[in-house]
């Protein structure tokens, strides 16, 4: 057997990681490689320095903030990996600053009334846009999981209609209530169906419906910024600015914890959410 390369290293490294998150993982490991490979270095021989160096290539060609964080996270646990195992003495990127992300995300949101608005003219598309985008405003859904919904996961709780997750992110499952609106938009379009996928096709096929369904409602309704993750973002800020705690709003959204709740939540842009106010009541009421 000849010497373990780098290549057998990511595949040992990746085995446990399910194939999405592989893929994904694959790829910005392959370009650090590839950087490694212009600069004439071994990965296995990089230092910081050069780690350093890669991020700061990412700056100068545009990469988003988060995509620069992601990549380096993930160089950071390969290594850490390896130096477990003996393969390298330290890992290089311990100490190479990580890229940090804002907690507060520049995207737009839909209020209320755009979402009511919204799903009014989903509905006139077809039952299906309907279902979906019920599934990202009123349930909050990574497109993951509402393409993936299949018949046999619902089922009934304590008066409650509820949806099987299987395969959250995290590889967790999970239960989740369907609001009315809902499961009447899902009856529709699964009908006496008793079992499989609520949506026909493949996921990647779906995810451009998706798409090009966003582009129609945001020309028939006139609002801007209709996506999945935009969505998503409502409904936690909706929640959360009708007195839901950021528990059970985490919790809806499939999050490990409150702490990935702030980028999702719009309601800072808010100048009714100042307490400058009450502050002053509070003051004037001690005269």
């Amino acid at each position: 057997m000849g010497p373990v390369t780098f290549d057998d290293l990511v595949a040992e490294h990746l085995h446990p990681y399910r194939p999405g998150t592989r893929k994904a993982k694959i790829k910005q490991l392959r370009s650090w490689v590839r950087f490694c490979q212009a600069a004439g270095v071994p990965p296995l021989e990089a230092t910081p320095t050069l780690i350093e160096d890669w991020i700061n290539s990412m700056v100068a060609t545009g990469v988003a903030i988060g995509t620069q964080s992601v990549s380096l996270s993930t160089l950071r646990i390969f290594y850490a990996w390896c130096a477990r195992r003996g393969y390298v003495e330290d890992s290089p990127a311990k100490w190479v600053r990580v890229v940090g992300r804002s907690k507060r995300s520049s995207l737009e949101q839909l209020g209320a009334s755009e979402v009511s608005v919204m799903l009014e003219a989903a509905e006139k598309l077809s039952p299906e846009a309907h279902l979906v985008f019920c599934f990202y405003a009123l349930n909050g859904l990574r497109s993951s999981e509402a393409l993936t919904a299949r018949v046999e996961h619902l089922s009934e709780r304590d008066g409650r209609t509820i949806l099987l997750l299987p395969d959250r992110k995290f590889g967790h499952s999970d239960h989740i209530a369907l609001p009315g609106r809902t499961v009447k938009a899902w009856g529709t379009v699964v009908g006496d169906k008793a079992s499989g996928p609520v949506f026909k096709g493949k996921l990647s096929f779906l995810r451009m419906w998706v798409l090009r369904t966003c582009r129609q409602l945001e020309e028939v309704t006139g609002i801007p910024h209709i996506t999945p993750r935009i969505l998503r973002a409502s409904f936690a800020t909706i929640a959360l600015d009708h007195g839901a705690s950021e528990r059970d709003v985490s919790v809806s959204l499939g999050h490990a914890g409150t702490r990935s709740l702030a980028p999702y939540d719009r309601g800072w842009r808010s100048v009714h959410r100042n307490v400058s106010g009450v502050v002053a009541g509070v003051v004037e009421a001690q005269k």
